[in-house]
């Protein structure tokens, strides 16, 4: 059972986002013999319903589900939050999550409102019991949430958004090839992302294997361009928008691939279509040359 300090202060080399900077040290401090954690249960502002689960793990964020059904609590579910001690092991590769209800909490947090007559007592004490029935089925053995099949269940998940298979098949290798490739797998795999601007405080909130939502936008962009091409401008521009907002991993300040369609809108609310279909290409090509690095990337965290 562990106490963080220095949640919301000082985290050198994340400029615009200071949390988490005791549980960050922890992580540090602990060195090789964090990859003798099984997982990560974190607890942060519980007051009242509904709980939320956040968690970097699918069958840890199913074993607590279960216990919350169990006891009858609503809940719902996310990835890990950034804001939480439990990112800091998230960004370590393990299995985490945090309960809490800071969406409940929002209207009076940290302020002279936020006093005991706004906590739910026996909605907080079965969060609790939801929290201890899940500690005691990692504890046992009953659940296993470490291993060859973690890996499994990255990369099907990965499939699943679109990844091709040479993709998946070079990740599957560097994580089962080497002692810690599970953790470097999910560590990749799992990151904040900031979309612009990038301010503090930022909406900061987890992804998984955020580099592909370029693919999804170029994908997106193809469909606009044949729009465009056979002279439907309405259903391109429609198609278009809401595409290339830039995003970043907040701390290693890395610029994640995206598409930038600014001048191909610009240019077909102008009535400039092949202007526009020109410039569309070009965005297309550049995006798929940054994605492909992107990926490249991504293997090589892995594999390093």
């Amino acid at each position: 059972l562990v106490s963080f300090g220095a949640e919301e202060q000082g985290a050198p080399g994340f400029s615009p986002w200071y949390w988490i900077h005791g549980s960050r040290s922890y992580v540090r401090l602990r060195g090789d013999s964090i990859d003798l954690i099984e997982a990560v249960l974190n607890v942060d502002v519980l007051a009242r319903p509904p709980l939320t689960i956040a968690s970097s793990d699918a069958k840890l964020r199913a074993l607590l589900s279960r216990a919350a059904e169990a006891l009858s609590l609503p809940y719902n579910v996310e990835l890990d939050n950034p804001y939480c001690d439990s990112y800091s092991f998230t960004m370590a590769g393990l299995p985490s999550a945090t309960l809490h209800t800071f969406d409940q909490c929002t209207p009076f947090y940290h302020s002279d409102r936020d006093l005991r007559g706004q906590v739910d007592a026996g909605f907080v004490g079965g969060a609790l019991k939801a929290l201890e029935a899940s500690i005691v089925a990692l504890a046992r053995g009953e659940v296993k949430v470490r291993g060859a099949r973690r890996v499994g269940r990255m990369l099907s998940d990965l499939s699943r958004m679109g990844a091709s298979r040479p993709l998946v098949r070079a990740l599957r290798a560097k994580a089962l090839g080497s002692p810690r490739g599970e953790l470097r797998l999910a560590s990749a795999l799992y990151r904040a992302v900031a979309v612009a601007p990038y301010t503090e405080p930022g909406p900061f909130k987890v992804e998984f294997a955020p580099e592909l939502r370029a693919a999804r936008e170029v994908e997106e962009a193809e469909g606009a361009l044949r729009a465009l091409e056979e002279g439907r401008v309405d259903e391109a521009l429609s198609r278009l928008r809401g595409l290339g907002r830039v995003a970043i991993a907040p701390g290693v300040e890395e610029r994640l691939p995206s598409l930038r369609v600014d001048e191909a809108v610009r240019l077909a609310e102008g009535g400039h279509v092949e202007g526009a279909i020109r410039a569309l290409r070009s965005s297309i090509r550049e995006a798929r040359a940054e994605l492909k690095l992107a990926l490249k990337r991504l293997v090589e965290r892995v594999g390093c």
